[in-house]
């Protein structure tokens, strides 16, 4: 039995053979010189934007790599548990007005109406938003406040 550093030399070794067989088959005089010339085209200098003065310039999330782990507490840590709040909350109260539908047979003709039913008030919504309730369909949304 061959010993497997032994084994693993030998398969190496046959390997190499192989390359160096394929490689010596392999002429550059054979080959054809190209018809046309190589024109190497620089890209245009990009002219930087007028600075704003007073404010620095804003970063997007995912720009520069040594900030990503910054970046990716601040979404975990703030911006997805902010958003499955407001997916939560959406969606309990979207059953709570299926629910007074089913009982009265009509939908809530505003929110005040659903929090009077409810007995309590709805939940917060985050910072800089508020609630859209359409009364005609029923339909509950969390929209930028205006």
């Amino acid at each position: 039995m061959i010993p497997v550093g032994r084994w693993f030399a030998c398969v190496l070794a046959a390997v190499a053979a192989g390359g160096m067989l394929a490689w010596a088959g392999c002429s550059c005089e054979e080959s054809e010189p190209p018809e046309e010339e190589v024109v190497i085209v620089q890209p245009e200098q990009k002219k930087a934007a007028p600075a704003r003065q007073g404010a620095e310039p804003r970063r997007k999330v995912g720009e520069s790599i040594i900030d990503a782990p910054a970046d990716y507490l601040r979404t975990t840590a703030i911006a997805a548990p902010r958003y499955a709040r407001k997916t939560l909350d959406t969606a309990y109260i979207q059953n709570e007005v299926r629910q007074f539908n089913a009982l009265k047979g009509r939908l809530p003709r505003s929110l005040d109406e659903l929090v009077e039913w409810r007995g309590q008030p709805l939940p917060e919504t985050p910072k800089g938003y508020v609630y859209s309730y359409d009364p005609a369909t029923g339909k509950l949304e969390v929209v930028r406040e205006e």
